[in-house]
């Protein structure tokens, strides 16, 4: 992975529409460098409006536990500048990586221009042979510790080492998906129903 600083990042929302409604409830990210996590950063987040019961039932974040968290304006700022130098990592970053933008503008910062690597791609390239590529699925085949599923902080750290796996198994894919998916930013602006964590809406 040489020089390059990945950040693996993981969002929970209070939903998965790209209407505009939705929130961020929890981040997380872990920070790979030269094929180890080098440092995490994870926050609870108040999305200033009630958490959908189906919500709380599959992450377990309640409105009790958001209720004197930071709101996204508070730490904004933090995000963007552990963000802006890295390469974007994500199961799958069709997901993450939008909503992480709207969220940005939102608070009066530029959406990222970076690089991104989705694993769920990566995956289907370097183990095409598993039964299936959610991340719960991999983490068990890879034998990679995922001791809380729908957790942005455990998810972003299980997806940090399935990464490692991947590089490990593969030195150069990661690298032709950096190129693949420079762009993504710009791509990915059509509304979707769908949460590509493997979740069904």
């Amino acid at each position: 992975m040489n020089k390059t600083k990945y950040a693996v990042v993981d969002l929970e929302m209070t939903g998965s529409d790209f209407d505009g409604d939705n929130r961020i409830i929890q981040i997380g990210c872990a920070f790979v460098e030269n094929g180890k996590i080098v440092d995490t950063f994870q926050s609870k987040v108040n999305p200033q409006r009630p958490i959908p019961a189906g919500i709380t039932k599959l992450t377990g974040i309640t409105d009790e536990q958001v209720q004197n968290a930071p709101k996204f304006n508070d730490i904004v700022d933090e995000v963007y500048r552990k963000l802006v130098d890295t390469v974007f990592v994500a199961h799958n970053v069709e997901f993450d990586f939008p909503f992480l933008n709207q969220e940005l503008v939102r608070s009066g910062y530029p959406e990222l221009n970076i690089p991104a690597v989705d694993t769920v791609s990566l995956s289907q390239i370097v183990f095409s042979f598993t039964k299936g590529y959610r991340l719960r699925d991999l983490t068990s085949y890879l034998k990679i510790e995922h001791d809380d599923p729908h957790s942005a902080d455990s998810d972003a750290i299980a997806t940090a080492n399935l990464l490692i796996a991947i590089k490990k198994k593969s030195p150069t894919t990661s690298h032709c998906n950096v190129r693949t998916f420079s762009g993504v930013r710009k791509r990915l602006t059509t509304p979707n129903a769908i949460d590509f964590k493997g979740r069904s809406t």
